[in-house]
């Protein structure tokens, strides 16, 4: 299978979990999974190949109730990203960074429940801060090995897919 990439703008995926209420994030999760998926399909990478995208949506389903199944699914996540950039020639980085992230936006949002108020509202902000930077991250990493691959094969430039 042909990997079938969309460049996204993290204005948009950002947007787009706002206004749905975090509902877009799995959709998007699991799209961005897939295009992993099949990039090691196409390039013959064991790993990669057989990830499962769907056990990665379930995973950060869960994480709403268990938090250790999210930061699992976002470290394997990361780490897919790592194997994409390196069969691209990029040089990989920020899967811990990435995974730390998630790892304080779950904390923080299971610490809102145990805080006064007004201490709630602050780690409200740094857990949103966090899982949008976690999401603005991975989309950002991709859109650069997405873009260099659909120029690589020869699509003008325009012809990339931009979610608005």
């Amino acid at each position: 299978m042909q990997p079938n990439p969309k460049v996204q703008s993290p204005a948009a995926l950002v947007g787009l979990t706002v206004v749905t209420l975090g509902l877009y994030s799995p959709f998007w999760y699991y799209r961005v999974n897939r295009e992993m998926r099949d990039l090691g399909r196409a390039s013959g990478e064991g790993d990669l190949a057989g990830s499962k995208p769907g056990r990665s949506v379930w995973a950060l389903v869960l994480g709403a109730f268990v938090v250790v199944p999210a930061v699992v699914s976002f470290a394997g996540t990361a780490g897919r990203l790592a194997r994409c950039e390196r069969i691209a020639g990029v040089q990989p980085g920020g899967a811990g960074a990435i995974t730390a992230l998630i790892a304080i936006a779950y904390v923080t949002g299971i610490a809102t429940s145990m805080v006064p108020p007004a201490a709630a509202a602050a780690l409200v902000i740094v857990d949103l801060a966090c899982w949008f930077a976690a999401l603005v991250a991975i989309q950002r990493r991709l859109n650069v090995l997405w873009r260099d691959d659909l120029l690589a094969a020869g699509a003008p430039a325009g012809d990339t897919a931009v979610a608005a």
